[in-house]
C-alpha cells in the first residue's frame, strides 16, 4: 500500500510531522522534569530551556500530562525522536545523557538516563514483575514468616536512582495484552513495585498493524487508548533531506539520494504489508533510505576515483545495494538516476543551474559543443538531455526549500540563464525547455497539494503563490513574454495547464525571441 493509496483520514487520523513531534517531546520533558519548587536550581534551568524553546514562560501548577504514544509505519523515526528530545533536554539542563546504561552502571543525580525497553513479541510480564525470590515478613506472633518476593529489574532501579530519566516502551503494540496492562500501570502510576519512578518520563512507540504496514501490532483496547495520548506521525521528506545533508557535509554528501527523492517524492516511503507468499521484502522508508545513503556513499566515492573501465561494475553494485535497502522498484529507479547524473551532459547542466552566470566558461563551452551535435532521435538528443538535467536540478532546489524566496529567485534566474543565456539551447528547443519545466512543476506541486490536503506537508498556499510570482518576474526579465507565462507556466503550478508551452507560439517566433535573449547579457541578481 503506497502513501498515495493509504488515506489517514479513512482511519480518523491526521498525522504529525516528526519535526513537530520532536518539539512537542522537548516541551513534554521540560514540563515533566519541573519539580514545582522541590529542586529550585533544576527548575530554573527547566524554565530557561522552556522559554528558549517556546518563547513564553512555563505554565505552573498543571496536572501531570498523560504518557505519549507515537505510532506510524516502520522506519519514520519514532524511537530516535524520543532519544533526540531527551539528549537536547539533558544538554539544556547541564545533565549527563546516558543511553541504555550497562548492567553495572551506578547513576548519579546529574544523570539523565534514556532506557529503551523492547516490547516486540513479549508475551510474559517476567521482565516487569521480576523473578521469584525468597523473602520473609514478621507475623502477628512476632515470628518470621517465609514469603515469596520478586527481584527488581535493574534498569528500573537505575531510573529510580538517576536525577531524571526517560523510559521508552518500544514496539509496544507488538506485545501481548498482559504486557500492555502492566506497562500502562507503570507509566501512569510512575511506580514499579516499591520503586518511585516519578523522575522518569514514560513514552511509547508503536507501528500501525498487520493490515496496514505488515507489522504484528495488536489493535489497541479502549483502556489503552484512554490512558495515552496517541499521536500518528510520519517523517517529512524536507526534514529528512536537511538531516542527511547536515550529517554528510563532504563532497560525496548523501550519494545523490536526496536529489533523487526530491525529484521523485512519491518514492520516499511506501507501506508494505507482508506479501501473499508470507515474505516481508525490502521497502522504501526514511530509515532504509538513510541506510542506503551510508552504504552508497562508499560506492559513489569509488566511482568518482576508480578507472573509467571499472565504472559499469560499480554502478551495477550500487544498483544491487539500493535494491537490498529499499526494494527493487525504488532501488532500480535510484540507480538509474545516478547513472544519468554521472554520465554525459547532465552533470554539466547541474553546474549551470547551481551557479548561473558564475558558471565556469569551460563548462559552457562543453555544453555548447555537446548540444551542437544532436542525434536524429528527438527524445535522446543532447539538448533534451541538457534541458532535463536543468529541469531536474531546478525542481530539486525548489523542493528542498519551497518557502525560501532567495532560493526560488536563484533557481528560476539560473534556469533562464541556462536555457536563454548560455547559448546551449537552440530557438526551436526553448519552448520544449519551458514545457518540461512547467510539467515538472505541475507534477511536483500535485504531490505537495495532495500532501497538504491530508495534513502531511508543510508547504503553504502562500508559498505556491510566491513561487508563481518569482517565476513570472524572473521569466519576464529574461525575455520570456507575458503570454507564455500567463497561459502555460503559471497554470502548470496550479494543475490547470490547458495548453503545451511548445504550442503557445510559432517556432520562428520562439527562435527569434531566444536569439534576442541569448544575445543580451542576463540581468544582475
Amino acid at each position: 500500500m503506497s502513501e498515495e493509496v493509504f488515506k489517514w483520514e479513512s482511519y480518523g487520523l491526521k498525522p504529525w510531522h516528526m519535526s513537530a513531534v520532536l518539539r512537542l517531546l522537548k516541551r513534554d520533558l521540560l514540563i515533566d522534569f519541573h519539580s514545582n519548587g522541590k529542586e529550585p536550581e533544576l527548575d530554573a534551568k527547566v524554565e530557561a530551556a522552556y522559554l528558549e524553546l517556546e518563547g513564553a514562560p512555563m505554565l505552573r501548577g498543571s496536572r501531570r500530562l498523560q504518557p505519549m504514544e507515537l505510532y506510524s509505519p516502520p522506519g519514520h523515526g519514532k524511537t530516535s525522536s524520543y532519544k533526540d528530545a531527551a539528549g537536547w533536554v539533558a544538554k539544556k539542563l547541564g545533565m549527563k545523557f546516558v543511553e541504555n546504561p550497562a548492567e553495572g552502571y551506578e547513576p548519579s543525580k546529574n544523570d539523565l538516563l534514556f532506557i529503551t525497553h523492547q516490547s516486540y513479541g513479549e508475551t510474559s510480564t517476567i521482565n516487569y514483575a521480576g523473578l521469584p525470590d525468597k523473602g520473609s515478613t514478621v507475623g502477628s506472633d512476632g515470628k518470621a514468616v517465609p514469603t515469596m518476593t520478586r527481584l527488581l529489574n535493574h534498569r528500573f532501579v537505575m531510573l529510580s536512582m538517576a536525577g531524571r530519566g526517560v523510559l521508552l516502551f518500544d514496539d509496544f503494540a507488538n506485545s501481548h495484552p498482559s504486557v500492555h496492562a502492566i506497562s500502562l500501570s507503570i507509566a501512569t502510576e510512575r511506580k514499579y513495585q516499591q520503586l518511585d519512578l516519578t523522575g522518569a518520563y514514560m513514552g511509547f512507540a508503536s507501528n500501525l498493524g498487520q493490515q496496514i504496514d505488515g507489522t504484528n501490532a495488536e489493535q489497541p483496547s479502549t483502556a489503552h487508548v484512554s490512558r495515552l495520548r496517541r499521536i500518528p506521525c510520519v517523517d517529512s521528506l524536507q526534514d529528512w533531506v536537511k538531516r542527511e545533508r547536515a550529517f554528510f557535509p563532504d563532497a560525496v554528501g548523501d550519494a545523490m539520494v536526496a536529489d533523487f527523492l526530491l525529484a521523485n517524492p512519491s518514492r520516499f516511503w511506501k507501506l508494505e504489508p507482508v506479501s501473499s507468499d508470507g515474505m516481508a521484502r525490502s521497502f522504501p522508508c526514511p530509515r532504509t533510505w538513510s541506510h542506503l545513503v551510508s552504504d552508497a556513499r562508499h560506492v559513489i566515492h569509488l566511482i568518482e576515483h576508480a578507472p573509467h573501465k571499472r565504472r559499469p561494475a560499480l554502478l551495477s553494485e550500487l544498483n544491487q545495494i539500493a535494491v537490498a535497502h529499499v526494494g527493487a522498484e525504488a532501488g532500480d529507479a535510484y540507480a538509474s538516476f545516478v547513472r544519468q547524473h554521472l554520465n554525459d551532459i547532465t552533470p554539466l547542466a547541474r553546474e549551470v543551474i547551481t551557479h548561473g552566470e558564475r558558471t565556469d566558461p569551460g563548462v559552457i563551452d562543453k555544453i555548447v559543443a555537446a548540444t551542437a551535435a544532436d542525434t536524429p532521435a528527438p527524445n535522446f538528443d543532447a539538448q533534451m538531455r541538457y534541458i532535463r538535467g536543468c529541469v531536474a536540478t531546478t525542481i530539486t532546489m525548489l523542493s528542498g526549500s519551497p518557502d525560501d524566496g532567495a532560493v526560488r529567485s536563484s533557481a528560476f534566474r539560473n534556469f533562464h540563464y541556462a536555457i536563454l543565456g548560455s547559448a546551449a539551447v537552440s530557438g526551436t528547443k526553448v519552448g520544449d525547455a519551458y514545457s518540461e519545466l512547467a510539467r515538472s512543476l505541475a507534477s511536483s506541486f500535485e504531490t505537495m497539494r495532495a500532501d497538504l490536503t491530508s495534513g502531511v506537508h508543510r508547504i503553504s498556499i502562500d508559498a505556491v503563490k510566491a513561487i508563481q510570482a518569482s517565476l513570472a518576474e524572473v521569466a519576464k526579465s529574461y525575455g520570456v513574454d507575458d503570454h507564455l507565462v500567463a497561459t502555460a507556466i503559471l497554470p502548470a503550478l496550479t494543475g490547470s495547464m490547458s495548453m503545451d508551452l511548445s504550442q503557445s507560439s510559432a517556432p520562428e517566433e520562439r527562435k527569434s525571441r531566444a536569439s534576442k535573449a541569448i544575445g543580451q547579457r542576463s540581468p544582475s541578481p
